[in-house]
């Protein structure tokens, strides 16, 4: 169990549709192979679902992905093309832990 604070729950109620964008269509986590789209947005669901106060699904594991996202359509340009590869390997086995 966790305290759920103001930006918790503004995930699953104000930000919900800036969330349904950043998880849905071109998303680069999806593209590089970081986060699997079925589980990650069965999890945001699972999380919306869960009351305020409860629940198995953390705030951290729906916002981390996102940060990424952000993060990566305001950098991606400037990367180099190896560095998603890198990122992938290192994200892989924690998130296959995480999420299988």
């Amino acid at each position: 169990m966790y305290f759920a604070t103001p930006h918790c729950e503004g995930l699953k109620r104000e930000l919900r549709p800036i969330v349904s964008e950043l998880l849905s269509g071109d998303s680069r986590i999806f593209a590089l192979g970081l986060y699997d789209r079925r589980r990650l947005t069965g999890l945001y669901e699972r999380y919306r679902r869960q009351s305020a106060n409860s629940g198995s699904v953390s705030f951290k594991e729906i916002f981390q992905p996102l940060a990424l996202e952000v993060w990566l359509k305001r950098y991606q340009p400037y990367l180099r093309s190896g560095l998603a590869a890198n990122l992938r390997g290192a994200h892989e086995s924690r998130y296959k832990a995480t999420y299988a």
